[in-house]
């Protein structure tokens, strides 16, 4: 039998600080503490991992440096990325870091230039400056943007969305393309907590959504991720029941001391010892702790809500158990990837007519149908309120 998990990515993290030189709205880490990675500390986690990928003979790994700030450690980095050259693992490798951006000299520039082969840096930006300066302690100034555009031009923006960029989605994503970048890791709607209970933050929603779908249909060569979900999951038998993503089995997080985690968001920085010490006992290989039965039977968009094992724990105290309070969002915003994704799937076929045999875009098809009758008379009110407030040339009145 072909162990399949030997054909994706082994991702490994290095948590090489905790601190970090910026304090943003919505940060979820506590950065109380001084604490680095030593370079035997990090030799030690390399050897580790490499341990890892002999056992498992695997194929792809991932090395990440993640802090706090990861680039307040950058000679930390470099002898961590040369250490690991050196051990030639017969392995596709690549070194990863995403950072705010604000420390980054001309010293580091040339570094990553040099090596932006085999090391992607990554760049978390959250529109234009007065929306990233509202979220991210006022540093938008000192970022080079440029920079990451000429060097990683595939490379995609972090982009996190607060309650007030929420107000200002639709100009912040088109800010983050005209400034070059042509992918958008998704709109983060996970680390800031939006009262979803409240209309005013549904109403917003809904608008900047519309204004987004036409955008992206419109500018089809820019990406964003949540426009790239698996809908036809939706339509698929047996669908999806298994964790989200490969904590504690495909992924490892090694503190600045050296200890191992399941992944970067169990970690000290976010746990107590005692939330830590239960972790240790979980078999992470293990699916059925991670899925919660009830969204799997009941909800028919249960693939396409992106969960988190850690913020299930963290927030709702349970591996499994996902934030109901999230369920009114996820079906606003499953209307509108609905939407997009059946008019991309209409003209296709218009264009293609051979395309409509293709039996993945068919359940794509019946999925966007059955996502709109199911839900779209659950927020007809709204969808009919924005009409009313909207003025003859399609603006609307706040």
């Amino acid at each position: 039998m072909v162990n399949l998990m030997k054909s994706y990515p082994f991702s490994a993290t290095l948590g090489v600080t905790h601190r970090c030189n910026l304090n943003c709205r919505y940060c979820y880490q506590q950065h109380t503490d001084n604490l680095c990675m030593s370079i035997q500390t990090a030799r030690n986690c390399i050897d580790e991992i490499g341990k890892i990928v002999s056992d498992r003979k695997l194929r792809k790994v991932t090395i990440d440096f993640i802090g706090g700030e990861p680039l307040l450690e950058f000679e930390l980095i470099k002898e961590v990325y040369q250490y690991t050259k050196s051990l030639k693992w017969d392995v596709a490798l690549k070194f990863f870091a995403t950072t705010n951006g604000t420390i980054l000299s001309e010293a580091m520039k040339l570094w990553f230039a040099e090596h932006r082969s085999d090391f992607i840096l990554g760049l978390s930006l959250d529109g234009t400056k007065e929306t990233h300066n509202y979220n991210r302690s006022n540093s938008f100034e000192k970022i080079d943007t440029d920079f990451f555009v000429r060097n990683y031009p595939d490379q995609a923006v972090k982009m996190t969305i607060s309650e007030y960029s929420l107000h200002w989605l639709l100009d912040n994503v088109r800010f983050v393309h005209e400034l070059g970048f042509k992918r958008i890791a998704g709109m983060n709607f996970a680390e800031a907590y939006i009262d979803w209970d409240n209309d005013e933050y549904i109403l917003e929603l809904i608008s900047q959504l519309g204004g987004l779908v036409e955008y992206y249909l419109e500018n089809p060569q820019f990406y964003n991720q949540f426009f790239a979900k698996r809908l036809y999951w939706c339509a698929t038998p047996g669908h999806h029941h298994k964790k989200y993503c490969g904590t504690g089995s495909n992924m490892a997080f090694f503190d600045t001391d050296g200890r191992k985690y399941p992944c970067a968001f169990f970690t000290p920085m976010t746990f107590d010892n005692e939330h830590l010490t239960r972790l240790s006992q979980i078999d992470f290989n293990n699916d059925d702790l991670f899925v919660d039965r009830d969204c799997y039977d009941n909800c028919y968009i249960y693939p396409l809500c992106n969960t988190c094992a850690g913020a299930n724990l963290k927030v709702c105290g349970g591996l499994n158990r996902r934030d109901r309070r999230r369920c009114k969002v996820n079906k606003v915003m499953s209307v509108f990837l609905a939407d997009f994704l059946l008019r991309k799937a209409l003209n296709k076929v218009e264009e293609d007519g051979n395309a409509v045999n293709d039996k993945r875009l068919q359940a794509e098809i019946i999925a966007c149908k059955q996502i709109k009758k199911l839900y779209y008379p659950e927020f007809q009110k709204y969808f009919e309120k924005i009409t009313a407030d909207t003025d003859e040339n399609g603006f609307v009145i706040r």
